[in-house]
């Protein structure tokens, strides 16, 4: 997988993204956007976002301003298709 960057990033209005880009002989491309603010149960008053890959499987974590960590699932296919449908849950997992 490490022809492959992943980059989670938070802009102005509270949206989350996932970026992705493949790298090729001439070094990495350019960055595709998706925006994950549109999946289920996108929580409210995200400050902070995160993206950790496992094989095949990408989490992205948004942290709201009240300590609570939620996450989305994402699924790799391939250099570049970039699977991102499913809802964010809530971990459980709150800030000390």
């Amino acid at each position: 997988m490490n022809s492959q960057e992943f980059v989670a990033a938070l802009n102005e209005q509270g949206n989350t993204y996932l970026g992705h880009r493949a790298r090729g002989m001439g070094g990495f491309g350019n960055l595709t956007w998706l925006n994950l603010s549109n999946n289920q149960d996108y929580p409210r008053n995200v400050c902070d976002v995160s993206a950790g890959l496992q094989g095949n499987d990408l989490y992205v974590y948004a942290i709201t301003t009240g300590g609570v960590v939620w996450r989305t699932h994402c699924t790799i296919n391939g250099p570049v298709p970039v699977t991102c449908i499913e809802a964010w849950d809530d971990v459980q997992a709150p800030l000390p």
